[in-house]
């Protein structure tokens, strides 16, 4: 995780040989899931994301865009024998750092790392046999840390408003359980505003 401040603390220092520097704000929804749970049917969860970016314009058609964003994320599954349901909540602070290209005016293309760091996870039980429902905290069964690589695309409408579609793909697992490999895999729709 130094490693990776210091290399954000780079690309800021970076500004001295950027073109343009534009801060922004950006806000979408969330259609997140966890892979790697076999035993479950398990459908995508909605939640939402805010925060703010810098961009910075360097040589020719390529930025480079760091960004801080609250993440709601997590799945909603099913037993196989539909016995019960479970919604799994899990809240991030999210670092991305994307490089764009652009290959013609206003439109790019996005791909990068990105930490997060777990905020609040919970769990929603509904017993369909019982009709109990209960919620609990898990935070202490999931990882604290979690690692995606994120690929995107989208376009700036008069170099102020952009319209963004991205894809982000866990490769930490993030419970603490043995045996258990469950990865966050989360597709993002957004707009935001550059001042």
């Amino acid at each position: 995780m130094k490693n990776y401040i210091l290399g954000l603390l780079i690309l800021i220092s970076v500004n001295g040989t950027a073109q343009k520097i534009n801060f922004g704000v950006k806000a979408g929804l969330n259609m997140s899931m966890l892979t790697g749970s076999k035993d479950l049917i398990m459908s995508s969860n909605n939640g939402f994301f805010a925060g703010t970016l810098l961009e910075f314009k360097l040589l020719g058609k390529i930025a480079i865009q760091p960004e801080l964003l609250f993440s709601a994320q997590g799945a909603k599954f099913e037993s196989k024998d539909l016995t019960y349901a479970t919604t799994t909540k899990m809240n991030y602070l999210i670092l991305p750092v994307m490089v764009k290209y652009y290959p013609v005016a206003g439109l790019f293309v996005e791909a990068g790392p990105q930490v997060g760091f777990l905020i609040s996870s919970r769990q929603d039980i509904d017993n369909r046999i019982t009709n109990v429902s209960t919620s609990e905290n898990i935070k202490e069964v999931t990882k604290d840390f979690d690692m995606s690589i994120n690929a995107g695309v989208g376009y700036d409408i008069l170099d102020k408003v952009v319209a963004q579609v991205r894809y982000c793909i866990g490769l930490t697992n993030t419970s603490t359980l043995e045996n258990t490999d469950v990865k966050n895999g989360v597709f993002q729709l957004s707009v935001g505003y550059k001042f």
